[in-house]
């Protein structure tokens, strides 16, 4: 049976870590030529969540590599972050600011694309929906193998697949590759996202804490992975980078999950790093360092060809700089609740988040967050600075995904709030009315438990805990979304009508907000306005085949057969099947 992990308090409270330096001399010995690299993801991993007990491969690697104890993702989502790894570029530059919301831009320079052109083999093995190929990562890769979509498969739970299964993957495919190339080999290991239900063999590891579990599975897969180098005699061949994307919360500083705050709890994480030849391996460093630094660290790694891109992001194999700093933000609380953005800039000193009150957290006294201090004033005029020059560094063309049909749903199942980015998005340092996420708390605990009624098929509750939020800050577009569908639930369909016009009129609507309203507008038999929600849900989600029925039938009831005839053939290019003839 696997050792019990101990806990205390909202979450574990780790042994205090001994800290070596950074060595100063240069940090690569001469290594023979380039490597092959392998990249493993870990979702939702907190960087205090690892432990001899719990996680004893990630450990035995970290002992031989180099472990930056102050690593930070860009934001605390999936998609972006893994965006800023194969692109190198921070989200405001790469434009992925949500989950599902933008395809990465074919103008990014991936990670995987300048393997490829050298002639290095590709592969990455994918275990959720959320980084589906759809959203552009796969740029590059000569294989990009993503779970099939649950809805296509005619279930209920959105698609994932458990850490062995991904491995199993990965080792066939390194098992049948050309050994005469070297590889690039990207592994995403999904175990500890939520909802948190780990393997048999890990329920008793942490009975208090599922989530330590998954995280010990997941700890399993890596060590199926770092087994087979050393056996198959490529280990000392193979730079291996390993980091997450992001932490959780579980209720510290009031955040229940991750994705609207940069709080340390989902923005620090783990990220180890042992390449043939680097002398630090082994060492703890304290230098800042972020997950953009992925591409460049990587790049080196494989001796890749410099190129002319301005990346965010730094090689790690060469010492940092103790004064550097690094970008975060969230941008979902403004997408979803209406809320200011929130950006950030975080270096040996402390932590700098921008929003409408600008807070910051001093690394030395206050550690835990716990003091904020206000930081309006000239004293961060520095910090404000760093984020500016961020903001005003060139972008990516903006890209909104090659629409997969079902997979806005598969998104919505993961938890995150689906909210449309139809407009540019504010610059990072732009002032705003809108209220401070920090003075939000109470708001998005609310959210929470209208979540949990809506989940339990109790839409009444639902609805008046909404109502309440809305009281409060008509801005939540989330919470006008949620209270029409309510609504409609309870078959009020005339009353939903003004939450979704609310919705429907803003930048944020999304294809099944378009569809609801135009739902609401055939039951009150306002046949035109119903059409025009119908194909705007077209127009944002060319694959909503929902959208595509409703205007069959409304098209001919009109008497319009050629509207109609042309709809029925998209119907059946979407679905495979033919409707019979009314």
């Amino acid at each position: 049976m696997a050792p019990k992990v101990t806990s205390s308090g909202v979450f574990l409270r780790w042994r205090a870590i001994a800290v070596l330096g950074l060595c100063g001399a240069c940090s690569r010995a001469a290594s023979g030529g380039p490597t092959s690299a392998l990249l493993i993801t870990l979702d939702t991993t907190r960087a205090d969540a690892l432990q001899e007990a719990l996680t004893p491969n990630l450990e035995h690697f970290a002992a031989d590599a180099v472990r930056f104890e102050r690593a930070y993702t860009v934001t605390p989502l999936t998609l972006p972050a893994h965006a800023s790894m194969m692109s190198g570029l921070y989200p405001v530059r790469h434009g992925l600011r949500n989950n599902g919301a933008r395809r990465l831009s074919s103008e990014a320079e991936t990670l995987a694309e300048r393997a490829q052109e050298v002639g290095i083999q590709t592969a990455a093995f994918i275990s959720a929906a959320v980084l589906d190929g759809a959203f552009g990562l796969n740029q590059g890769f000569d294989v990009y193998d993503s779970p099939p979509l649950a809805v296509q498969q005619l279930t209920t739970e959105y698609s994932s697949r458990r850490g062995s299964e991904i491995v199993s993957r990965a080792l066939d495919w390194l098992a049948h590759r050309d050994r005469k190339r070297p590889f690039f080999l990207w592994v995403h290991i999904w175990d500890p996202h939520g909802p948190y239900d780990p393997p048999a063999e890990f329920r008793d590891i942490a009975p208090q804490h599922p989530y330590l579990g998954e995280v010990a599975a997941a700890d399993k897969a890596v060590g199926q992975l770092l087994t087979y180098l050393k056996e198959d005699g490529i280990h000392d061949h193979t730079t291996v980078l390993i980091v997450a994307d992001h932490g959780e919360a579980f209720w510290e500083h009031g955040e229940f999950s991750h994705g609207s705050y940069c709080w340390d709890t989902t923005m620090r994480v783990p990220l180890m790093l042992r390449s043939p030849g680097d002398v630090r391996n082994g060492q703890r460093v304290q230098a800042i360092a972020s997950v953009a630094d992925v591409h460049p660290t990587l790049a080196a790694a494989m001796e890749l060809p410099p190129t002319q891109a301005q990346l965010d992001g730094q090689n790690l194999l060469d010492p940092i700089a103790p004064d550097r700093g690094v970008y975060l933000e969230s941008y979902y609380g403004y997408l979803a609740y209406g809320w200011s953005p929130l950006t950030g800039w975080v270096d040996e000193r402390g932590k700098y988040l921008h929003s409408s009150q600008p807070i910051f957290f001093d690394a030395q006294e206050d550690p835990k967050e716990e003091r904020p201090r206000a930081a309006a004033d000239a004293t961060y005029d520095s910090y404000r600075r760093a984020i500016g020059e961020i903001g005003d560094r060139r972008v990516l063309t903006d890209v909104r995904p090659e629409k997969v049909s079902g997979l806005d749903e598969e998104i919505g199942q993961l938890g995150y709030a689906q909210v449309e980015q139809r407009d540019a998005l504010p610059h990072p340092l732009s002032q705003s009315s809108a209220p401070s996420p920090h003075g939000m708390i109470d708001e998005q605990k609310l959210t929470l438990k209208a979540q949990k009624y809506f989940n339990t098929g109790d839409y009444a509750e639902c609805e008046k805990i909404h109502a309440r939020i809305l009281a409060e800050n008509p801005r939540n577009m989330h919470s006008w979304s949620r209270m029409g569908i309510c609504l409609i639930r309870q078959r009020r369909h005339q009353e939903a009508i003004p939450a979704l016009e609310r919705v429907y009129s803003s930048d944020r609507v999304t294809a099944s907000a378009a569809v609801n309203l135009g739902v609401c507008m055939r039951v009150a038999e306002r046949t035109e306005r119903a059409i025009e929600c119908f194909e705007l849900a077209l127009a944002i989600d060319g694959s909503h085949a929902q959208a595509v029925r409703h205007l069959i039938d409304l098209y001919e009831a009109l008497g319009n057969g050629e509207k109609a005839a042309s709809y029925r053939r998209r119907y059946r290019e979407l679905t495979g099947q033919s409707l019979p003839p009314r």
